[in-house]
């Protein structure tokens, strides 16, 4: 149980590395600096979740819900994100939960791809790698 109002479940610093967790609820849990790696999260509902500093290397996160997940400094390097073009991915772009996130350049790309498909939208962009700037 959580110690926090806020969240239904505090797993703080917990691994669950290498865990099938495919279609957990694990809506408003403070999850900040767990350990996620190599886990199966696919269809895994982490809405309004605080993921701060969580580590999602190499985690199966197809069809994952982060709506409103506080992902500021999360590592989501190598993890399969699947397909963005589906209804069951959503991610809010709020600079403030999502600062610092760590992802492959070939995430981002398909992040701002996705954007662009947006007729109200020219979202330009560059990648430049840090210190080359």
């Amino acid at each position: 149980k959580a110690d926090n109002p806020r969240f239904s479940l505090n797993l703080r610093g917990a691994d669950l590395s290498g865990q099938n967790l495919s279609g957990a609820d694990l809506r408003r849990a403070n999850l900040e600096g767990a350990c996620f790696c190599r886990a199966n999260l696919e269809g895994a509902e982490l809405n309004n979740c605080r993921l701060v500093e969580a580590d999602f290397r190499e985690a199966n996160l197809d069809g994952a819900n982060f709506h409103r997940a506080e992902l500021r400094d999360a590592d989501l390097r190598g993890a399969r994100l699947g397909s963005f073009d589906r209804a069951s991915l959503r991610l809010c772009f709020h600079a403030d939960l999502f600062r610092g996130v760590r992802l492959d350049r070939e995430h981002l790309e398909e992040f701002l791809r996705v954007l662009n498909l947006n007729r109200d939208w020219d979202i330009r962009y560059q990648i430049v790698p840090k210190g080359d700037g």
